[in-house]
Formats: C-alpha cells, sequence, structure tokens
C-alpha cells in the first residue's frame, strides 16, 4: 500500500510537515551562528544610585533611627514608686516579725536597684544608679511591737 514517492505523486502530510520542521531548524542555528552573543547590561550604575538612595534615607530618617529620649520626669515616677512597694513589703515583713530584715534579699526584692540599711529602730531605702541618694526613704523611728519584745 505505502508506495515509494514518485515524482508524480505529492509527498504526505507527514513528509511535508518533517520538511518544514527540518528547514526551520536548519534557518534558526544558521541565524543564531550568524548574531552576536547579546550583551549583559552593566548594573554597577544601578547599584550606586540605590546605594546613594539608602544612605540619604537613612540620613534623612536618623532621628526616627535614635529613639526618643528618655523622659526623666517617668523614670523619678518610676524609681519612686518602686522605691514605695519597697518600703510597703519591709514595713510590712516589720509588722509581722517585730524585726527588720537584714537584706532586700532576704524579703524577695534583691533584684531591685536599691541601696537598703536597717538598724533596730528604722531603716532606709535609696534608689543607685543616675539619682543617687536623692530619692529614697527613711522610714520613722519606731520601737519594735510589744510581742516581739518579749
Amino acid at each position: 500500500m505505502n508506495e515509494p514517492h514518485s515524482p508524480s505523486t505529492p509527498p504526505s502530510l507527514r513528509d511535508q510537515v518533517s520538511a518544514a520542521a527540518s528547514a526551520i531548524q536548519h534557518d534558526a542555528q544558521q541565524a543564531a551562528a550568524q548574531e552576536p552573543p547579546p550583551r549583559e547590561a552593566d548594573r554597577r550604575p544601578l547599584a550606586v544610585l540605590t546605594l546613594i538612595a539608602f544612605a540619604v534615607t537613612l540620613w534623612t530618617n536618623l532621628d526616627a533611627l535614635r529613639g526618643r529620649p528618655l523622659d526623666e520626669d517617668l523614670l523619678i515616677d518610676g524609681d519612686v514608686q518602686s522605691i514605695e512597694f519597697a518600703r510597703g513589703v519591709v514595713q510590712a515583713h516589720w509588722d509581722s516579725t517585730g524585726t527588720l530584715p537584714a537584706s532586700l534579699v532576704d524579703i524577695g526584692l534583691g533584684d531591685y536597684p536599691f541601696a537598703y540599711t536597717a538598724t533596730a529602730q528604722d531603716f532606709r531605702i535609696a534608689a543607685r544608679g543616675a539619682h543617687g541618694a536623692a530619692l529614697g526613704y527613711q522610714s520613722p523611728t519606731l520601737p519594735p511591737r510589744l510581742e516581739a519584745r518579749r
């Protein structure tokens, strides 16, 4: 049934497609051999411009990067409240036991940045750091409770 192609019979569709594909492939190979390879774009100017834009952005937002200055009044208020809390804990210990704690560590306040001194009749709590002895509490001199004297 399949007879060889004679000059008078037209080629089959399959042969025509195969011949066209071969011709296209041959033309593409010739075109690729004749064209120079594409040149890559120089990216250095873009990189320099990006670096300059980044530096300008940092410079204009320098204050935002530094953060806000600390409010001295809020720091002092926090120290005063912490001293008042420590005073209440020391006073509660004194009221319940009749003696003052030897240190703030004894009553669980060892992490607080305070200087603590105690005598038999009074105690003092002072802030350490920027405010030093300017912030503190001096208890009134009180005798120990009656139950503690027995």
